[in-house]
């Protein structure tokens, strides 16, 4: 474990960096950013333990310090996809909407198939001025590289017949206090559940109070964080067989 391997070698900035993942992911954040902040203290140069700060400073809204530890990061390792990626998101969080695409457009320079920074190149077009013609091209470029990623597709679905209610997936990163979880709580307020069943799919981890809003709406709530792409398609598909599948 990684607190083992510090006890035999107390100067080992992986096992810092490890220890700081496993209290990130347990949400202790504080403990979290020390780990990180002791691996670099023991190696300058970790471009991912500065990745890993900078995430647990922007997912604590500190947008400009996450901002400078990915600046530093790509400085150390020049192609390295993912912090540029990160530094678009955390630009994107500042309102730097050209800056967030130039990074998203740098990240998929290093990683022509980072599905991630394409989908967030997209998000961030809705906020700046292009040409509808350029919009829809990132799309279609977004479609080719998940088509690609597929690697089986489902060619029969059971459903009753005919089905007494309408069954509706909603896959969505944004179930809890966000502009996301605002907008679908409106529209869920209007819907019959005697006609139509929801499913939630969250993709985050994160809840709050808002959640608990939402939650009730729905029939069922399956979470796919921490699962591939393969297993939350089988996962979605043998829990509720039949749904029409909607993603936000």
């Amino acid at each position: 474990s990684p607190r083992r391997r510090l006890e035999i070698k107390p100067g080992f900035a992986e096992a810092h960096n490890n220890l700081g993942m496993a209290r990130k992911e347990l949400g202790q954040f504080d403990a979290a950013i020390s780990s990180f902040q002791c691996a670099m203290e023991i190696k300058p140069d970790f471009a991912e333990a500065l990745i890993n700060l900078g995430a647990v400073q922007q997912w604590r809204c500190q947008f400009d310090r996450a901002a400078e530890n990915y600046r530093r990061s790509v400085e150390i390792k020049p192609d390295y996809a993912k912090a540029h990626n990160n530094l678009g998101a955390v630009l994107q969080e500042l309102g730097q909407f050209d800056g967030a695409a130039a990074s998203y457009r740098r990240a998929l320079e290093f990683s022509p198939d980072y599905v991630e920074a394409q989908s967030n190149l997209l998000f961030t077009l809705n906020y700046t001025s292009h040409a509808p013609e350029i919009c829809l091209d990132e799309a279609r470029k977004f479609g080719r590289m998940a088509s690609q990623k597929v690697t089986s597709r489902f060619s029969a679905w059971q459903c009753a017949d005919p089905p007494q209610r309408l069954r509706v997936g909603i896959v969505s990163g944004d179930l809890h206090n966000h502009p996301v979880g605002y907008a679908l709580k409106s529209l869920l307020e209007f819907l019959d559940p005697a006609r139509v069943e929801l499913i939630a799919y969250p993709t985050n981890h994160k809840t709050d109070d808002y959640t608990g809003q939402l939650k009730p709406h729905f029939a069922a709530w399956k979470p796919l964080y921490g699962l591939g792409d393969a297993a939350a398609a089988f996962h979605a598909r043998d829990g509720i067989p039949g749904f029409h599948f909607a993603h936000k």
